[in-house]
């Protein structure tokens, strides 16, 4: 179990070292999604068939490069998505741009993505499947978007987008990390991020089933006590139940076994003092939780 958990200690440091290529610390921000002629100049109105740009400003506000894709979409990534990549210096702003033609005198909404890299996020099966794209989990920053209609007038009221994570959930992991709470406390802001689809879980362990003996409303200490101190349950317990211990039967945790690997709570620390961007954190967290190494 020790080796086990060592070599998952060993994955997450990985994961978040060559996930994004470094620590971060800060944030990214994205903001003013707008088209552009070849000369960088904002249009005031799109016309049939002409060759758009379509642009928006990235700043690094964070201590180390960053790895980046700018995606944009017209049709709510089904076909028409185009994208490019790039690396961020500390400090650094940059403006990457995608060109696209319109050939409908019609209305249309163009959504820009701040992402991971594209080979990080790709089904490698299913690479013509853009929806991971637009999962919480795989972006830097918010969404951006332009709604206009060919030949008409655009709008570009943007307002900067930031990727936050509540700041409620961020104390809770540094106070986790010093034991001022306890591990449920903790995964109360785990749930909360899965729940509000900050962290997007594809797929769980499989749990068994509670059995039916198991009263919801009873405390489960009480099972726990009377297995421990009545043979005659005991021996009840093990005959009908024999694929369970009487802990996952009550659904909890074995004498021992800890909720959260208490080697996660250096990583809780690092990312409540932004030596881990939200996105790496939650990216691990992610990883923990589809893998049954955190259980929510």
């Amino acid at each position: 179990m020790k080796k086990t958990l060592s070599l998952l200690a060993i994955f997450f440091l990985v994961c978040i070292i060559n996930f994004q290529n470094s620590f971060a610390a800060g944030e990214i921000e994205f903001s003013n999604l707008r088209p552009v002629d070849f000369m960088g100049t904002p249009l005031n109105s799109i016309q049939l068939g002409q060759q758009v740009q379509f642009t928006a400003d990235i700043k690094n506000n964070q201590n180390i490069e960053q790895d980046f894709a700018f995606i944009v979409t017209t049709d709510n990534l089904q076909k028409q998505v185009k994208w490019i990549t790039g690396r961020l210096a500390p400090s650094q702003t940059l403006s990457p741009a995608v060109s696209f033609s319109f050939d409908s005198e019609k209305t249309y909404q163009v959504d820009a993505y701040l992402t991971f890299l594209p080979q990080n996020i790709l089904d490698k099966n299913d690479p013509s499947n853009y929806s991971p794209f637009a999962k919480p989990e795989n972006n830097l920053s918010g969404q951006l978007t332009v709604v206009f209609t060919v030949g008409g007038s655009i709008s570009y009221s943007q307002t900067t987008q930031k990727k936050m994570v509540p700041e409620w959930i961020r104390n809770n992991a540094v106070w986790w990390s010093e034991n001022q709470i306890g591990d449920a406390d903790f995964l109360k802001g785990i749930e909360y991020l899965i729940e509000n689809n900050i962290i997007v879980i594809l797929n769980t362990p499989t749990s068994k089933a509670t059995p039916s003996f198991v009263d919801p409303r009873e405390d489960p200490q009480y099972y726990i006590q009377r297995y421990s101190n009545e043979p005659s349950y005991k021996d009840w317990f093990d005959t009908n139940y024999p694929e369970y211990t009487i802990y996952e039967a009550v659904g909890l945790p074995e004498p021992g076994q800890e909720l959260i690997p208490d080697w996660i709570r250096n990583n809780a620390l690092w990312w409540g003092d932004g030596l881990i961007s939200d996105g790496e954190f939650l990216q691990a967290i992610k990883f923990l939780v589809e893998n049954g190494v955190i259980r929510v």
